[in-house]
């Protein structure tokens, strides 16, 4: 390739991090002492997000313990912080590498040290965000992941699917799985499923949806008979007791019952849906019969 050529999933780890970076400017500015060279990102900026891309299982104690004693915890970087977070979360594939950065005091920022750092990175940073132990940081990066899916399931790209998974992963395990609720003022998880379910959006809504749910065994409060979670897993049932949608989705909401450990048979679905409109998109495709093929 030429010099200037990156491969597809190069330029998809490229422009995350480009995009984390640019989140961060605003916030970079205001650092005391910082000063801008050649028009680029600021030292606190550029700091930022290779900290939150090194983040890796090898050194998430470590990393937890330095975000403590030095000042990235300062409040006008926590929306910075976190928004470079909810951007490894989303991001296709992680950085295989991270080259030498000694300008702001990193001597090499470390490869991550599995695979599943680089497909599933919210583990990882969930359990980072356990070790800083702010609360103040959790309720930030619950914001930006609901301020992200609100963007994402307005897109209808098909490669967003595999994206708002592992976000509603990533916020299940930062709220719920934390006995810790989503706002309303946040993101209202019914209004997501019946949004989609008029515009034929259910998939993308769904993949979102059961991530956020698949967090729910880990927690002591969200979890049977908890109210909020049943209202969620009745809806699910009553769309998975249609009969008429599209078999991908039925086997999504199929395999977040068998996840949970709980029988399907044994949640009351809900009568939501009834008067709502449903989008042709998201039912199944019928084959015509004999009759309508030849009238």
């Amino acid at each position: 390739l030429p010099a200037d050529t990156t491969t597809g999933e190069e330029g998809n780890a490229a422009s995350a991090a480009a995009g984390a970076t640019n989140d961060c400017k605003s916030a970079g500015a205001a650092e005391e002492g910082d000063e801008k060279t050649d028009g680029g990102p600021t030292m606190a900026e550029d700091e930022i997000s290779l900290f939150v891309r090194s983040i890796s299982t090898a050194n998430v104690e470590e990393r937890a313990l330095e975000m403590r004693e030095r000042r990235l915890l300062r409040s006008e970087l926590y929306g910075c912080f976190c928004r470079c977070m909810v951007g490894r979360v989303t991001q296709s594939q992680h950085p295989h590498d991270y080259k030498e950065h000694r300008s702001n005091g990193h001597a090499g920022c470390p490869t991550p040290g599995s695979d599943d750092d680089r497909k599933h990175p919210e583990e990882t940073l969930a359990t980072f965000l356990s070790q800083v132990a702010n609360r103040a940081l959790f309720k930030v990066a619950a914001e930006e992941a609901c301020s992200k899916a609100k963007q994402l399931l307005l897109e209808r790209e098909p490669r967003r699917l595999m994206p708002l998974q592992k976000l509603g992963t990533w916020l299940g395990l930062i709220t719920l799985a934390r006995n810790r609720p989503i706002l309303a003022r946040d993101l209202v998880l019914r209004e997501v499923l019946f949004v989609a379910y008029s515009d034929g959006t259910l998939m993308a809504a769904l993949s979102f949806v059961v991530g956020v749910l698949t967090a729910t065994p880990r927690s002591h409060i969200f979890r049977p008979p908890n109210p909020w979670l049943m209202g969620q897993l009745g809806l699910l049932r009553e769309l998975r007791d249609m009969g008429r949608l599209r078999a991908e989705m039925e086997a999504c909401i199929e395999g977040l019952f068998a996840h949970v450990g709980i029988d399907m048979a044994e949640v009351e679905p809900t009568r939501l849906l009834a008067r709502r409109p449903v989008h042709i998109g998201n039912l199944q495709q019928q084959q015509p019969s004999l009759r309508q093929l030849n009238p």
